[in-house]
């Protein structure tokens, strides 16, 4: 486990390297206020969200409850058409285990 773990710290690592260079920016606002997308559809831009996803299972395991309902975030926000990785079968379990972030999810299901 601890061989695979190393090669999902690697991806992500990867991952937030490439987010930071050379104008593939997804994790950031473009300069007219709008969020940016990173499609599901486009095949390449499915592993992003392979890795992230298989991440936050790893934080879970893990017991860190917080960052991985902050990933499970950065997936809903990624994709303008819903929810491709269904990112939101984790969202409640991981809220609830943070009280900080139980009125977070009270908000997400109301709206």
């Amino acid at each position: 486990h601890s061989h695979a773990r190393d090669l999902l710290h690697c991806a992500v690592f990867a991952l937030e390297k490439a987010s930071r260079g050379s104008g593939f920016r997804w994790l950031q606002t473009s300069s007219d206020g709008c969020s940016r997308r990173l499609p599901f559809a486009h095949p390449p831009n499915q592993l992003c969200y392979s890795v992230l996803h298989r991440y936050s299972l790893s934080l879970t395991e893990a017991g860190a409850y917080q960052s991985a309902l902050e990933i499970c975030k950065i997936l809903l926000s990624l994709d303008g058409s819903g929810d491709p990785i269904q990112a939101l079968l984790l969202v409640d379990s991981l809220a609830l285990r943070c009280p900080e972030r139980r009125e977070w999810l009270q908000d997400l299901w109301r709206a």
